[in-house]
């Protein structure tokens, strides 16, 4: 994740320096008769332009096309992330819509309901990670304290809330016992099968598998 906040933090650097290139590179081939002197003033005029998509998005072309006038958008183009307090709510209804498919999936009794537990658990992977991964990000590059601050609100309770699903013996218990029933894992397909693996890996790694007594000691120790 802070790989993922790193890059994007180096995002519009490196877009300009690579339409920087591509359009200086376009400019020479079309004015190769003009001096040094000509070649420097039209690269630093589409530099100019360049920086004016992200700074003055309203004055120009490019950047009206993502700028709407009236209600804010949000982050990432996300209308539930257009102010820190519906962050934070955003990261509320996602623990809890979380815990709605903890639920669905300890509770799987019929064939039916048992095949469905890996795609949930897909599911709740997803559905805290599209936060968590926003939260991230805002909490590192973000440059108002009031968006960090809700970031890391979001992103602290919602780390917690998933390492208690790491170390959740129930839906671990869920999983094997789904991989292991030949009438249901017979019908996963290939990537199913590599998700279900994916998971178990990683209950695993917290060490889920291990005695009572020994599980306890290394989830105090983690």
């Amino acid at each position: 994740m802070y790989a993922r906040a790193i890059r994007a933090a180096s995002l519009r650097q490196r877009f300009a320096v690579g339409a920087s290139r591509h359009l200086t590179t376009t400019g020479l081939l079309h004015t190769q008769s003009t001096s040094d002197t000509s070649r420097q003033a039209v690269t630093k005029d589409e530099d100019v332009s360049l920086r004016d998509v992200f700074d003055l998005p309203t004055q120009t072309t490019l950047g009206s096309r993502w700028f709407h006038r009236g209600q804010p958008t949000g982050l990432l183009m996300e209308a539930r992330f257009v102010s820190p307090k519906l962050l934070c709510k955003s990261g509320h209804e996602a623990v809890a819509e979380a815990e709605a498919l903890v639920q669905k999936v300890l509770t799987a009794k019929s064939s039916s309901e048992r095949r469905m537990v890996i795609k949930c658990l897909d599911q709740l992977s997803d559905t805290l990670c599209r936060v968590m991964d926003v939260a991230e990000l805002v909490r590192q590059v973000h440059p108002d304290s009031s968006w960090q601050n809700a970031a890391d609100e979001v992103y602290s309770s919602m780390f917690s809330y998933m390492n208690q699903l790491n170390t959740h013996v129930g839906l671990y218990r869920k999983l094997v016992e789904v991989m292991e029933d030949p009438e249901i894992s017979r019908t996963f397909s290939a990537v199913e099968h590599e998700v279900a693996q994916s998971f178990c890996r990683d209950f695993e790694r917290s060490g889920i598998h291990l005695p009572k007594d020994v599980h306890a000691q290394f989830v105090e120790l983690s």
